[in-house]
């Protein structure tokens, strides 16, 4: 509410709005990779590392992370998870997509995610990592994007 009321101080000129939402955002860093990668799985468990950001988060401060990842797989209806970690903690977000039926038994398909992360005060890696569940599936594209928001 304290954000919203200092947009009502401001007389919302856009001016006064671009002034607050810059002190609202304190940090922000994008990572991508186009390099193929692969990864064969019968586990739920091992997720791979594909890219990761570095952020500094203020006391008071919230992570808004975004993950994308093209992929292509091997078996119809074969699928891929992407997952988010901070350093070594799995933030136990996850989304995952499937290929779709074809008649070659293989296809390719969108995967994205986003989540929300309120750590201490710090600087930590955030990770986008991925994994299949059965079969070999390939990552063409994948990237990740996140924001330190200011809100207390």
């Amino acid at each position: 509410m304290a954000f919203a009321d200092s947009i009502r101080t401001t007389g919302a000129t856009m001016s006064g709005v671009a002034t607050l939402l810059e002190s609202l955002l304190t940090a922000y860093a994008y990572n991508y990779d186009a390099d193929t990668d692969s990864t064969t799985s019968t586990s739920q468990v091992n997720f791979d590392t594909v890219t990761e950001v570095s952020l500094t988060v203020p006391t008071g401060g919230v992570v808004l992370l975004l993950g994308y990842g093209s992929f292509s797989h091997g078996t119809q209806y074969g699928s891929a998870t992407l997952g988010f970690a901070r350093d070594s903690t799995d933030l136990s977000r996850y989304a995952t997509g499937a290929a779709p039926r074809s008649s070659t038994g293989a296809g390719d398909f969108n995967v994205s995610l986003f989540a929300v992360d309120t750590p201490a005060a710090g600087t930590y890696t955030y990770k986008l990592r991925w994994q299949t569940g059965a079969g070999t599936a390939y990552t063409f594209y994948r990237a990740i994007f996140g924001a330190v928001l200011r809100i207390s």
